[in-house]
């Protein structure tokens, strides 16, 4: 996948077509899945920490430092094996992410599923899923 390339998810399962326009569309929740790419790194971690707090799951100080070590250069810690990490852009902000982690040449990992809490129950984490499921890998 190209840095930052809109990623197509057609999901019969929720009964529409996302729309590839994003940010166009503030009339109703129009989302653009695609990877990840530096400009997203504070808004990944800002997510990532909000839906942890929402949920009652961050963990403070150097435990949780070291649990989310991997955000500090997601480009190293699931891009450079051949993983993905993608974005779901809701009105033009970061409102879903997630991630598959290589493991070897026939396992990965979903990793960093996190949804925005306004966006929960919508159907953006099932289309984050289902996109990593069908990502082209680039396995070496």
């Amino acid at each position: 996948m190209e840095d930052g390339a809109p990623y197509a998810v057609d999901d019969d399962t929720l009964g529409d077509q996302r729309s590839m326009s994003g940010c166009e569309d503030t009339t109703r929740d129009a989302f653009v899945i695609r990877p990840f790419h530096s400009d997203d790194s504070s808004a990944v971690r800002a997510l990532h920490e909000l839906a942890l707090r929402d949920a009652d799951a961050f963990v403070e100080g150097p435990t949780g430092s070291r649990w989310d070590s991997d955000l500090d250069d997601i480009a190293a810690s699931y891009l450079a094996n051949g993983g993905v990490f993608l974005v779901d852009e809701v009105h033009c902000q970061v409102g879903a992410m997630g991630a598959l982690l290589i493991l070897d040449d026939s396992r990965g990992k979903i990793k960093r599923m996190r949804v925005h809490p306004t966006y929960q129950r919508r159907g953006y984490g099932r289309s984050i899923l289902a996109a990593l499921e069908h990502a082209p890998l680039n396995v070496t």
